[in-house]
């Protein structure tokens, strides 16, 4: 744990977990968190590697030191805007083994304190497919459903079947 900074310290299942800034040093660890299908894919790790060096959070889940989640919260130039949250949630994972425990919920909440601390966020977003499971996380951690403005769905491809929920800080 040299010179990691923790926030949240807590043992879902009796396992010593906690939720901590990222390093330099977790971009493997973190890139297993999406399975072993997405680390074969180069497009998919260069996609990463992208959001790690342009994210302004990364904070990863390790459970008796292993990562076995990551949040990365950045934000988006104006004229992507949707809902006019400056600031989104771009990923949040869990390894499947480790869900239903906590993780994602004190993932979602450690991140939210921080981007309202430290980015003084007023307002998050994020997107996410229509009907997918985790819309009932989400909802826990308080975000809300929003309406896609009909001009942004035809400009937006990528949102034709999404959900976008919006969180107040």
């Amino acid at each position: 744990m040299n010179g990691q900074r923790i926030l949240k310290r807590f043992q879902p299942d009796g396992k010593e977990t906690i939720i901590r800034y990222a390093t330099a040093d977790d971009l493997e660890g973190i890139l297993e968190v999406g399975g072993k299908e997405q680390q074969i894919n180069l497009s998919v790790r260069v996609s990463w590697v992208m959001q790690l060096r342009t994210a302004k959070i990364v904070l990863v889940a390790e459970v008796e030191g292993k990562i076995r989640g990551v949040i990365i919260v950045s934000s988006i130039p104006a004229k992507y805007h949707v809902c006019y949250a400056p600031w989104w949630v771009w990923t949040i994972g869990v390894t499947q083994e480790f869900r239903r425990f906590g993780i994602g919920t004190a993932l979602i909440q450690t991140a939210l304190y921080q981007a309202k601390r430290t980015l003084e966020a007023k307002l998050i977003g994020l997107r996410v497919k229509q009907f997918h499971p985790v819309i009932s996380l989400y909802k826990k951690c308080g975000f809300k459903k929003v309406r896609i403005r009909e001009i942004d769905r035809e400009r937006f491809s990528e949102l034709k079947e999404a959900v976008i929920m919006v969180k107040n800080l």
